[in-house]
C-alpha cells in the first residue's frame, strides 16, 4: 500500500472505476453489488450536470470512490442548496485505514466550501466497518443524524385487492399542473421537501430514458381530482443490482416461487450473482388520502404479478406512516443511516426535531 492520491475522476478511469465495483459490494442487511451502465456517472450526469466523483488513486490502481449529486429542497419552508454524498467504495484492504475517513472529510469540505447549504451522507446500516466521520470525531464536523431510512423490497407473489372508490389511470401533459399542486400539498408535512415543480417534472422526463407519463400512475376521486400518484421507475439501463449470497428470507422466499410458479404466475426466483430485475416506486404523494396511494401500491404490484420485475423498491424515511400501507405486500427490508452537515451549523437545528419527518428527493434514491 503506497502513497494514496484523492483527485477527481476522469471519464478515463471509467474501466478501472468499473473494476473496483465489481471487487465491492455495500455491506449490510444483504451484500449487493451495484454497477452502474455504461459509465459510471451516466444516470448522475443526466440528474445533475454538476455531479462529480473523486477517486482513490494507489501506484496506478484505482481503490477507492464517491460521488456527490445537487439538488433544491425546502427546508422548514426555505429554498436550500444540498449536496448527497453517495458511491462510497473501498478495496477489502483499505476499509480498515484512515482512507474513507479522508476521502469523505475531502468531499464534504469541498462541499461546505462551495455553494452547498447542507451535505447528506446515506450510508446501510449494520456496515462491517466503523465510519467514524459519522460520529463527529477525529476533527471532524459533527453532523445531526437524520434517523434510519427504510428500503422496502416488494415481491409480487399474489394478487392484493384495491379499493373501487378510485379509479386507476396514467396521467396526462394537461394533469401536469394538477400534480404539482399535490406535490406542494404533500411537502408541506415533512421538514424537507423536494422542489417539484413543473419544470423539474418535464426535466426529469425528457433526461431519464425510458420514462414517460405512462411510468405515472394516478388514483382519481370519482369527480376525476388526483388523490394519489406514484411513478415506478425501471433503472436498470442505468444500475445493475447483484445479490453476492442469499439471506434464508430469500432462500424461503425462492422456495416459494420455485413451487407456487407451478400453478400461478409468479416472478422467477432471485438468484445469487445475477442481475435482480427491479423498479422503483419514486415520485409519490397523496392529497390527505393515503388509502388512495394504498390502493396504487396494490395496483401496480397486481399489474406486475409474474411478469418482469421481481421485486418492486419503496424507498422512505423508517417512521414514515408510509410503510403501515404496504403490511399486505411480501417483501424484505434493508436500513441504511442518513447524516446531514453544514456550511452554518446553526442551521443544523432544523434538523433536530426527531418528530418531523423528511421526504426523500428521487436523487436520494440513486
Amino acid at each position: 500500500m503506497g502513497s494514496i492520491t484523492i483527485r477527481l475522476a476522469q471519464q478515463s478511469d471509467n474501466d478501472r472505476i468499473i473494476d473496483l465495483a465489481k471487487r465491492c459490494f455495500q455491506e449490510g442487511e444483504l451484500s449487493i453489488q451495484v454497477q452502474r451502465n455504461p459509465e459510471f456517472n451516466t444516470l448522475h450526469r443526466r440528474l445533475d450536470p454538476q455531479s462529480w466523483h473523486y477517486v482513490v488513486e494507489d501506484a496506478g490502481s484505482i481503490v477507492g470512490l464517491v460521488g456527490v449529486l445537487h439538488f433544491e429542497a425546502r427546508v422548514q419552508g426555505r429554498l436550500r442548496r444540498l449536496a448527497y454524498v453517495m458511491d462510497l467504495r473501498l478495496d477489502q484492504a483499505y476499509r480498515k485505514t484512515t482512507t474513507a475517513y479522508r476521502l469523505i472529510q475531502k468531499t464534504v469540505q469541498t462541499l461546505l466550501q462551495g455553494d452547498s447549504d447542507f451535505v447528506i451522507g446515506n450510508f446501510l446500516k449494520n456496515n462491517h466497518h466503523s465510519l467514524i466521520f459519522t460520529r463527529g470525531r477525529a476533527g471532524f464536523p459533527t453532523p445531526v443524524p437524520l434517523g434510519d431510512n427504510r428500503i422496502f423490497n416488494m415481491i409480487p407473489v399474489r394478487s392484493l385487492k384495491t379499493d373501487p372508490r378510485f379509479v386507476i389511470d396514467h396521467p396526462e401533459e394537461n394533469d401536469l399542473e394538477a400534480l404539482v399542486a399535490l406535490y406542494q400539498r404533500y411537502g408541506q408535512g415533512f421538514r424537507m421537501a423536494p422542489v417539484l415543480t413543473k419544470e423539474k417534472l418535464q426535466q426529469l422526463l425528457q433526461q431519464l430514458d425510458p420514462f414517460s407519463l405512462r411510468d405515472f400512475y394516478v388514483a382519481r376521486d370519482q369527480d376525476g381530482s388526483i388523490k394519489a400518484v406514484t411513478a415506478l421507475w425501471d433503472e436498470h439501463q442505468y444500475k445493475q443490482y447483484s445479490l453476492q449470497s442469499l439471506s434464508p428470507v430469500l432462500h424461503l422466499v425462492n422456495g416459494l416461487l420455485r413451487v407456487g410458479g407451478v400453478f400461478f404466475p409468479l416472478p422467477k426466483p432471485i438468484r445469487a450473482h445475477q442481475p435482480i430485475h427491479h423498479a422503483a416506486l419514486v415520485l409519490y404523494a397523496h392529497d390527505g388520502c393515503p388509502q388512495a396511494l394504498d390502493t396504487l401500491f396494490r395496483h401496480i404490484n397486481n399489474v406486475h404479478l409474474g411478469k418482469n420485475y421481481q421485486i418492486l423498491t419503496l424507498y422512505a424515511q423508517q417512521r414514515d406512516p408510509l410503510f403501515s400501507l404496504v403490511q399486505s405486500h411480501v417483501g424484505i427490508s434493508v436500513f441504511s443511516e442518513m447524516y446531514v452537515f453544514a456550511k452554518d451549523p446553526n442551521m443544523l437545528d432544523a434538523f433536530k426535531n426527531a418528530d418531523h419527518l423528511d421526504w426523500l428527493d428521487l436523487i436520494l434514491t440513486v
